[in-house]
Parts: structure tokens; sequence; C-alpha cells
């Protein structure tokens, strides 16, 4: 071996480990922004979840709110059902009275 293919060989390994560090240092950064990307949208699924569970009890409340309205007149609409039941059967008594 002579000197000039030491040099070559030893330059060759210098740039080999150059590139090999400045690869190493790139897949760090490109790990580390990964990891912020996974973090915000963790973050932003978990703000989901608050916004839909909020939204969720609003419309429980309301379903409730409605229920109660509903069966309030329905309970209402029975009752003036059997009032009109028994008005047509004072009509019908008067009627006969009245014949």
């Amino acid at each position: 071996m002579n000197i000039g293919t030491c040099n070559d060989d030893s330059l060759r390994q210098i740039v080999m480990e150059h590139r090999k560090r400045r690869r190493m240092l790139s897949n760090r950064e490109s790990a580390r922004r990964s990891r912020v990307r996974k973090q915000k949208h963790l973050d932003d699924l978990s703000a989901q979840v608050t916004q839909l569970t909020a939204q969720n009890n609003r419309i429980l409340t309301n379903i409730n709110l409605v229920t109660k309205l509903y069966l309030s007149t329905q309970s209402q609409n029975h009752l003036l059902s059997t009032q009109i039941a028994e008005f047509i059967q004072m009509l019908h008594a008067l009627a006969l009275l009245l014949d």
C-alpha cells in the first residue's frame, strides 16, 4: 500500500462517517418532528373528545326536556279527550231531554 491509497481510504472513511453522522442527525430531527405531530394529533383528539362530550350532554339534556314536555302534553291530551267524551255524553243527554 502506498501513502496515496491510505489517504484515499482515510478520506473515504471520514466522508462516510460524516454522511453517517449527518443521516443520524437528520433521522433524530425527523423522529422529533414526528413525535411533535403525534402529540399535536393527540391533543386535537383530546379537545375533540371534550367538545363532543359537552355536545352530547347538551343533547341529552334537550332530550330529557322534550321527553318531559311530551309526557305532559300527552297527559293533557288524554285529559282533554276524556272531557270531550264527557261533554258529548252530556250533549246527548240534553238532546234526549229536549226531544
